[in-house]
């Protein structure tokens, strides 16, 4: 993509961590991204909250099932659901 994008290109980005390995990697490539005077804009959320998938996974969590199994019957990424599930408040309750 790098050697493709001229200036006054927008490169819109789901989420940061798409555009680079670690931190390192993504600081050199969003500058070389900003010196060819390109913009980078994040793409709102993949999912509304009444989503039939993500509701989906919500139910699957609650009920036990690993953020791996859920990604395995939704094909929703595990990252991403984490993050819905901490922007939404969803958590199990911890039975003791």
């Amino acid at each position: 993509m790098l050697e493709y994008i001229r200036e006054g290109d927008i490169v819109v980005v789901t989420e940061l961590d798409r555009l680079g390995r670690n931190n390192n990697d993504l600081t050199m490539i969003m500058n070389e991204i900003q010196q060819k005077g390109i913009k980078i804009a994040k793409e709102k959320g993949k999912f509304q909250e009444n989503d039939t998938r993500l509701n989906l996974a919500f139910d699957l969590y609650l009920k036990g099932y690993t953020d791996k199994e859920v990604e395995e019957q939704t094909g929703i990424n595990r990252q991403t659901f984490k993050r819905y599930r901490d922007r939404l408040g969803i958590h199990r309750v911890n039975k003791q």
